[in-house]
């Protein structure tokens, strides 16, 4: 008549246990990739902040340069202005062989406290003086 079963409904606690175990470690995981991905974003915001303003910085020294404004001239006058947090320096070369022709580097370095310092240079090569059209260099 009465039948003597032993069926679990259910789970037990050292399951329970285990499967919390087991989300805990897959979540701390993922929140480490996550902090990790967003101080990444951060580190590559800031490096292309200071990439546009190089970028900025040498289009107006060849801005200049195309208008007839001297290389030398251009390194003494010309007035950058940035944030508190960013250092500019426009270092201008003559020392090499071709006569007339500068390495201008434009170097843009940002430091914050809280994050780590971000750098850029750029640099090109530009003519002190433009020949005249007709004639030869």
């Amino acid at each position: 008549m009465f039948s003597n079963t032993n069926s679990q409904h259910g789970l037990t606690l050292i399951e329970v246990l285990a499967a919390l175990t087991i989300l805990g470690v897959i979540l701390a995981v993922f929140g480490t990739m996550m902090a990790s991905s967003a101080t990444t974003g951060a580190q590559n915001e800031e490096r292309l902040d200071a990439l546009y303003t190089a970028q900025d910085c040498m289009e107006d020294i060849r801005s200049e340069r195309a208008e007839g404004t001297s290389i030398s001239s251009i390194a003494s006058d010309f007035c950058f202005t940035t944030d508190e947090n960013t250092s500019l320096t426009l270092a201008i070369d003559a020392s090499n062989e071709v006569t007339n022709l500068y390495d201008v580097q434009v170097t843009v370095e940002k430091i914050e406290s809280n994050r780590p310092d971000v750098s850029v240079t750029l640099e090109t090569k530009l003519y002190n003086e433009l020949p005249e059209r007709g004639e030869s260099e």
